[in-house]
This record gives C-alpha cells, structure tokens and sequence, in this order.
C-alpha cells in the first residue's frame, strides 16, 4: 500500500477553457467534453470508493497493490506522476518503513547510465516499490515518508527474523498438516466436491486460465440450479447478484475478441478523421490530456464522445477499435476488489451445495 498527500480530489472536473471567442461558444460541447472524465487513466488504476469526512484539509489517496510485481509498481509510479501534475502532492507515504525514507543512498552512484541501470533492476526484482521509484526519478526523495510506528516496526522486524530462520521446521509442520487434510478432504468428501476443489486449486495455482475457470463455474451453478432438491438448495444461486464478475466474462466473450495490429491502425485512421473535424486547440488539448495519445483508455473515451456530436460511425467501419473501447467501458465499471468477494462467495455457495447435497450426506453417514 502507497498513500499519496494532496489538497485536492484524484477524480475531478479539469480547469474550464477560459480563451472565449466565437470558437468557444460554436464549440462548447465538444470542448467540455475534455473538462471531464478521470484524472487517472484505467490502465493504471481504479477508483473504487471515495470518503469524505466533509472537513477541509488534505486529500489521502489510498493505492492498495500488490506488492513486488514490476508491472504494479510502474502503475503506482504513474499514478503519482499524474496526480504530481494535476495537483500538489505534499508527500509519498510507504509501508515498511518509519520517519524518512532514505534512498538518498542511490546518489553515491555518480555515474547516471549505471544509477538508472541499478533503479530499474531493484524495481524488477521488487526490491523497490512504486512510490520509492517515482521520488528516484524525480529527484523528490524528501517525498518519501514511513507509515510505521517505530517501536512496532521493529518489533516485527524481530519476529521476521526469527520466522525465516525457522523456516524450515514450518514447511515441514505445514507439509504434515496439508497430507492431513487431503486425507480428510478424500475421506468425507463427494465426487462433485472433489472435482470442483480441483478445479478451484488449479485455477488458484494459475494452471486455469480465468476464462476457463468462469465457465466450468457456470457449469456447477446451472447443475446446482437444476436439481435444487438433489443439493439441498432452496433457493438457486442467482449468477446475476454478482455483477461484477457479469461484466468481466463479458469481457471474456467471443465478442470482444480483438485483434491488437488492427486496432492500431484503425485508431490512427479514427484520430486522423477526428482531427478534421475539430477544432485545433481541441485536438491539442486531447492529445495533452491523454500524454500525447499514450493513456489509451482516456484517448478511447473522449474519442468516443467526440464522435457521437461529430456523427463518425465507428462500429462499422472500425470494428476493432469499437470492440477494444467497448472493453474498456464494461472494465471501468468493474471493481476488482468487490469481484474478488463474489468469486470467494460464489465458490463458497458451490461447495456448500455439493457437501449438502445427497452424496455429501451419504458420505456423513459413513464416517
């Protein structure tokens, strides 16, 4: 986790343009259109709840990640470099640590080529988190700052020590207790139950793809659902509560299918035609807005709405692109972390069906 300090909000309205003109009012509604919309581009981020308190003062921006993957940091990194722009961050603050963090230590590497080699290698290896790489880069380390208590910090660091170097006396406590309750998983256990745990392992393991995985989950629910009285469900598991696991196997579907070559050049035939037909300080503005056409989710969408006041057809003619920003429509609407509770709840509702069910009472009986 990374929080960001500012004095302002992470998703607002833009500055209005205050140039005035015949332009200005001709062109109102194409020009608003790039006065809203998102500060962060969905390729780095989502907003998925916003507090206020109703006082005044500093902004908190929340960043939940997941910690040492390259590609997560380099998300957090851009957040910040965003928000950077946009408002004033007054400081980065940072799990692990308490007080200054100090990474003024890469300055004693004097030579550039090899201090920059020497950033991105301990970025790929997650030795160095998103909020630290940005203030590298930027040279803003005074930024950076401990969410820790110091007495509890390095309470934990003791405990730490002790667990990795006992390490190897709780695998092999873990290995014993994991035969265990396989054995008691195979023993009291049904079929179905078995399979779909399987199943669920595999797809936790990565050996599933998610595609795969949502449709053999499916499968279970509509078998649950059409033998109710066999698995002891009263009422059916409604797929239709969990909404935002709907959205993401549309995402899934056959008809979202996108070729990424094609999708290139159409977009580029889609700016070109775009850029004929607005005004010039738009165009400008929209390529400011979306760092020169690189943050293609935000490119996507007020190319979208400039389309429908300009009248460009784009399902037809650019079918690719129109899957490929139909994508990321249906993606802005999905909360990940609300979608990781309805798979957990949706699993838990198979398996509960399966050991209720007429095979998991036989199996009770048994014991």
């Amino acid at each position: 986790m990374v929080s960001v300090v500012c004095k302002d909000i992470a998703y607002a309205k833009g500055e209005k343009d205050n140039r005035g003109g015949k332009a200005e009012v001709i062109n109102k509604d194409v020009g608003d259109i790039l006065n809203d919309g998102p500060i962060i581009a969905s390729e780095y981020g989502k907003v998925t709840k916003v507090s206020d308190n109703g006082l005044r003062g500093d902004v908190v921006v929340q960043i939940q990640d997941l910690h040492s993957h390259e590609g997560v940091q380099r998300n957090i990194e851009k957040i910040i470099e965003v928000l950077s722009k946009k408002y004033r961050v007054r400081g980065i603050l940072v799990e692990g640590g308490y007080e200054r963090i100090n990474v003024e230590w890469l300055e004693g590497i004097r030579n550039k080529l090899y201090r920059e080699k020497m950033v991105e290698k301990l970025l790929r290896e997650g030795k160095l988190s998103g909020g630290e790489y940005y203030a590298v880069k930027n040279r803003k380390e005074e930024m950076l700052y401990g969410l820790e208590e110091e007495d509890k910090h390095k309470e934990n660091i003791k405990r730490l020590g002790y667990i990795l170097e006992n390490q190897g006396r709780y695998k092999e406590v873990l290995k014993k207790v994991g035969r265990q309750v396989k054995y008691l998983v195979d023993k009291y256990s049904n079929k179905n139950s078995r399979k779909f745990n399987d199943e669920v392992k595999r797809y936790r393991e990565n050996k599933i793809k998610a595609e795969r995985f949502y449709g053999i989950l499916n499968k279970h629910i509509e078998l649950i659902n059409a033998m109710p009285e066999k698995y002891s469900n009263i009422l059916p598991i409604n797929k239709e509560e969990y909404a935002n696991i709907s959205k993401y196997k549309v995402l899934l579907g056959k008809d979202l299918r996108i070729k990424e070559k094609e999708v290139s050049i159409e977009l580029e035939g889609l700016l070109k035609e775009v850029k004929g037909k607005v005004p010039y300080y738009v165009y400008k503005k929209l390529m400011e807005k979306t760092d020169n056409g690189k943050e293609v989710s935000l490119l996507c969408m007020y190319l979208r709405q400039m389309c429908k006041i300009y009248g460009i057809e784009v399902s037809n003619r650019y079918e690719n692109l129109e899957a490929f920003i139909r994508s990321n429509e249906i993606g802005s609407q999905i909360n990940p972390i609300e979608m990781v509770k309805e798979e957990r709840e949706l699993i838990e509702k198979v398996r509960e069906a399966y050991e209720r069910g007429q095979e998991g009472r036989n199996n009770k009986g048994r014991r």
